[in-house]
């Protein structure tokens, strides 16, 4: 697999915080040090880094796992690290 580019790094980061976990990302008490983050990397892997009160990591990457099995044209060619 062909190393990912800056553009399609920025681009899975964006679409998984601001359209995939759009609700999750409306739920988040700053006051409260919560945060949904996300990590890729040039060899095609994301992670996830959540606090948000209601909300595991866990959860959140079995969603994203779901939704990549199911199809989700934006999450091909991405491996989701499990356990950040």
């Amino acid at each position: 697999m062909a190393n990912k580019t800056e553009a399609e790094i920025l681009g899975i980061n964006a679409y998984i915080r601001q359209t995939f976990f759009a609700t999750e990302l409306a739920k988040i008490n700053k006051a409260k040090g919560e945060f949904l983050a996300t990590q890729a990397d040039m060899f095609g892997k994301v992670q996830l880094f959540v606090n948000i009160d209601g909300e595991t990591t866990s959860d959140l990457e079995t969603r994203l796992q779901a939704a990549q099995d199911n199809g989700d044209s934006n999450l091909v060619g991405w491996t989701i690290v499990k356990g950040s």
